[in-house]
Formats: structure tokens, C-alpha cells, sequence
């Protein structure tokens, strides 16, 4: 079984989507089960997100215009695809019904001036919604059996609407028993990824890179042999290909390395994507849905990927831009109260450390951050511009390492160096004027 997971840039238009049904058909050809997870087109979340803002302020005309060409949007992505006149009318039924919906809605936050976060899932769910509906029916048109489930009966989780928590267990029970019979009886299975809902049935959102994390938890429950991101880029790269010349596609990563990439700011994966994967020993592969599919070899996420133990590998450097130290002068009670205040905002802490008689917290910068922590009434030094770099491979944990980098970077100053965090990082903290020139020099030095 192969999940294959499809992108917002992916299905963008007409012409992007028609390749994704190459790609389907010619894989289907080899492979007898698929389930693909699909997300909306390219920047349909942003654009639910500022309409309802529009609302919200009241700002009607721009609530009308920007769902009336969104709608129009949708409504020309069905013309350019779909040419079977029934099919077309189908879909584009589905199409009007849904905007009537998400007029309603509007309509309802605007008179209130005001949207609670179950009506804000509610709403950028139809970016999904919308797109999958599309595809089924562009699919169908083109005679590739098919058949489109609904995710809020697949993807259940707790009733935090905007990041919902799958229930894995209630998942693993109910998922199985309604995709299987599909599967059995020759169905290439859709649904949406980002999707979830209560178990009372309430739409709910995964959060950032939801439709990825619902590739992988199907991936997951489903034990599939492979779960395939198709992306607009290669695969992961050994470094950001938008700031730092000479990169490559990196061909194999272990999960491990995956995760710390994620973490450290990799946009090609997330987290919450490895994690399912990991735990069900699933391969991830990432690859290009621009790409003629017999042209590519993308980057296969899987298991410890090497034979040596002791063997010191470079594989890629991912980097934070915008961070900040934060010095405190205070006792064992006050720095767990701080800490357990950041965590509770969902700030994201890199690293936190007992440096002498002070704890030095590394965090992504937040704007909220001192308004958060003013409370407390105790000596704080903020240190900004700063930034983090992180060296991704294996056996990292090395003699000679840290003098190596030390060496290559002579020209620059290193502020701190994190060497403890994995064996499958190293953690640079730097100025930020020198960022991207500190990262080519180490690329051209470890990776090229």
C-alpha cells in the first residue's frame, strides 16, 4: 500500500493538477492500493484566514470581493480541467454549495465581529474540502476509479480546533474498517489532508504542515509500505538552494536527522510528519511533482541509514534566522517558572542551559516574549540579532569536530556551540549580519 500525499503548489492550477493525475496513473499501473492526501490549492488557507480577518474588522466589500474571486478561481480550475459536460456540472454544483456555505459563515462572524477558534477551523477547512472535490470528479472524468472520503470521519482528535491532537487509538479503530473495503474493491482512495474532526464530529485542523502529518498518521495506521510528499522541490536539499550556491538533493536521511532538521527550521518537513513514520517504521520520500516521474530519485526518509557507527557524515545545514538569548539571574524555582510559562505560549525553545550562576534560554524570536515574561521580577538580559545554525549528519558527537569547525570559521565569531543536543547535530549560535556567509563556508568546506 502507497500513500501518496500532494501538495498546495502541486494542485495549484489546471495544468499542475493534470500532472499529479499522470504521476497517479502511471504509478497505479505498479502499484494496487493507493491512498492519496491532498491538500488545498496553493495559498487557499492564507486567503480563508484574511477573509475571515475582513469580517472580523468589517470590512464587507473586502469580504465579498476576495470570496467572489476565490470562487471564480475554483470555478475556472473546474472549466480548464474537467471537459465532460455532466462532470463539469457536478463539480461545479459542489463548488457553489460550498461558497454558500462559506458565505453563511462569513456572513454570521461579521454581524458578531467576532470568531471563535471552532468557527475558524470550520472555515479554512473548505480550502480542502474544495480542492479534493475537484480532483475526485477530475479523476472519475478521466475514468481512474476512485473515491473520495471524507477526513472528519478518518482523522479524529481532541477538541483543539486549531491544532488538533489525533485520537490514535479511536483512529486506528474506525480507519482501517472504512478505507480497506475500497482498497479491496480496486479504489484509488482521496481525502483531505489538514482535516480532522471531534469526536462529536466538529471540524478540527491539524496546524502548520497538517496535511502532511495526516499523510504520515494514515501512512501510519494504514501500514503502508511507503508515504510519498510530492512537493515543488527536489527532495531536502544539503542546504536552503535561495541563499546557499552548490547545494544538492540529499538522496538519504535517517529519521533522526530528519527530525533535527525539521526542528532546527527545514521547511521541506515537519515534525509532526516524521514522528508516525518513525513509530511504524514507514519510509518517507520526498519528491518533485514538476518532474517527469521517471526522472527523479527525491530524498527517502528511513531508519539508521548507516553501517558504520563511528563514521563522522555530513548530510545538510538548516539554519534560524531570527533567535534571541535570554540571560537570567535567579534561583532553581524561578527558572522552571519561566520556562513553564514559554512552553504554555507555544514558544519555541532551542536549547536552555545553566551557564554559572545564570540560565541562558535560546528561543525563536516572539514578539510577545518580554510582554510574556515581565511578570517576573528578576534580572533578564535579552541578547538579539542572533541566529542559529545547525549541521545535520551522522556521529556529530566527534573528538575533533568542534576545533574543525572552529577552524573553518576563523574569520568569524562563534557565540555559543550546542555539541550535546543529538549525535545527529551540531548547533551554532551566531550574528545574524553573518549568517548565510558562515553557512556557504561551511557548506563549501563539509558538504560540496
Amino acid at each position: 500500500m502507497l500513500i501518496m500525499k500532494f501538495g498546495g503548489t502541486s494542485v495549484a492550477d489546471a495544468v499542475a493538477i493534470n500532472r499529479v493525475i499522470d504521476i497517479i496513473r502511471t504509478t497505479s499501473c505498479n502499484e494496487k492500493k493507493i491512498i492519496l492526501v491532498v491538500s488545498a490549492i496553493s495559498d487557499a488557507t492564507n486567503i480563508l484566514s484574511n477573509l475571515v480577518e475582513f469580517a472580523i474588522t468589517g470590512d464587507i466589500c473586502k469580504c465579498n470581493s476576495t470570496i467572489q474571486l476565490f470562487h471564480e478561481r475554483h470555478l475556472i480550475l473546474s472549466k480548464n480541467l474537467i471537459f465532460n459536460d455532466c462532470k463539469k456540472s457536478e463539480a461545479d454544483k459542489i463548488i457553489n454549495n460550498y461558497f454558500g456555505e462559506i458565505h453563511k459563515i462569513i456572513n454570521k462572524i461579521f454581524s458578531s465581529s467576532e470568531c471563535s477558534d471552532q468557527l475558524f477551523a470550520k472555515i479554512i477547512s473548505y480550502g480542502e474540502l474544495l480542492s479534493t472535490a475537484i480532483l475526485n470528479i477530475a479523476m472519475s472524468a478521466r475514468l481512474i476509479k476512485n473515491i473520495l472520503i471524507d477526513a472528519r470521519n478518518i482523522i479524529l482528535t481532541d477538541n483543539n480546533y486549531l491544532n488538533g491532537k489525533p485520537l490514535i487509538e479511536e483512529i486506528t479503530k474506525i480507519m482501517p474498517n472504512i478505507i480497506k473495503q475500497y482498497l479491496d474493491q480496486g479504489y484509488i482512495v482521496l481525502t483531505a489532508g489538514f482535516i480532522g474532526s471531534t469526536i462529536t464530529r466538529e471540524t478540527t485542523v491539524l496546524g502548520r504542515e497538517g496535511s502532511d502529518y495526516s499523510a504520515s498518521l494514515i501512512g501510519m495506521v494504514m501500514k503502508a509500505r511507503e508515504i510519498q510528499i510530492w512537493k515543488d522541490v527536489d527532495g531536502i536539499m544539503t542546504a536552503d538552494p535561495k541563499k546557499i550556491l552548490n547545494t544538492k538533493c540529499i538522496p538519504l536521511l535517517s529519521f533522526n536527522e530528519a527530525l533535527d532538521l525539521a526542528y532546527f527550521g527545514a521547511k521541506a518537513i515537519h515534525p509532526k510528519t516524521v514522528e508516525p513514520a518513525l513509530l511504524g517504521n514507514i519510509p518517507i520520500k520526498i519528491l518533485n511533482s514538476y518532474k517527469n516521474i521517471d526522472n527523479q530519485k527525491g530524498t527517502i526518509i528511513n531508519a539508521d541509514i548507516t553501517k558504520d557507527n563511528s563514521k563522522l557524515i555530513f548530510h545538510s545545514i538548516t539554519y534560524q534566522e531570527n533567535c534571541l538569548i535570554i540571560s537570567i539571574k535567579g534561583n532553581l524555582k524561578s527558572y522552571t517558572d519561566i520556562l513553564h510559562t514559554l512552553v504554555s505560549f507555544n514558544i519555541h525553545i532551542i536549547s536552555a542551559m545553566l551557564v554559572g550562576d545564570k540560565l541562558k534560554i535560546i528561543i525563536l524570536h516572539n514578539k510577545f516574549l518580554k510582554k510574556i515574561i515581565k511578570k517576573f521580577n528578576i534580572s533578564i538580559i535579552y541578547e538579539e540579532e542572533i541566529s542559529l545554525i545547525a549541521i545535520i549528519g551522522q556521529n556529530l558527537i566527534h573528538c575533533n569536530l568542534i576545533k574543525d569547525i572552529v577552524k573553518i570559521l576563523n574569520h568569524f565569531e562563534i557565540k555559543m556551540i550546542l555539541n550535546n543536543i543529538s549525535h545527529t547535530s551540531l548547533v551554532l549560535i551566531v550574528d545574524k549580519i553573518n549568517l548565510f556567509q558562515i553557512i556557504q563556508k561551511l557548506h563549501d568546506n563539509l558538504l560540496v
